[in-house]
């Protein structure tokens, strides 16, 4: 309709339909308003306009968009934010033995050692984290 292809230099949609031409030609927006307000005339139908803009839009985000189906993607993100929420409440944790990969005695030592997963090489932090 408006944008071209930058390949074959053609029209991404093309309407043969004269049903669906005849409704672009009904199709208003009233006077003085918003272009969200646009419909089809008094008396005149919009149906096929409509069910072509769908198939724009399908067609694109099929093409440009999301692949990850909808309930795929809330599962992986709510265990993403929970996975995030255990690092942070590791990291505020009390740091003991019972916690940590330090031993008892490595604990009550005394020495100031910096927590385990600072030593971690960059394959280790990907299976903690």
């Amino acid at each position: 309709m408006g944008a071209i292809d930058e390949n074959t230099n053609l029209a991404d949609y093309i309407v043969n339909s004269p049903f669906t031409i005849d409704e672009f030609k009904d199709f208003q927006v009233p006077p003085g308003g918003a272009l969200w307000q646009a419909e089809a005339a008094q008396g005149s139908h919009d149906d096929c306009l409509f069910a072509a803009a769908i198939a724009c839009h399908v067609e694109k985000t099929i093409l440009y968009g999301e692949t990850e189906p909808l309930s795929e993607k809330r599962r992986r993100l709510a265990e993403e934010a929970a996975r995030k929420q255990a690092i942070a409440a590791r990291v505020n944790a009390r740091v003991d033995f019972q916690n940590s990969d330090w031993t008892a005695d490595e604990v009550s030592s005394g020495e100031d050692q910096p927590p385990p997963w600072e030593n971690f090489s960059a394959e280790e932090e990907k299976e903690w984290m």
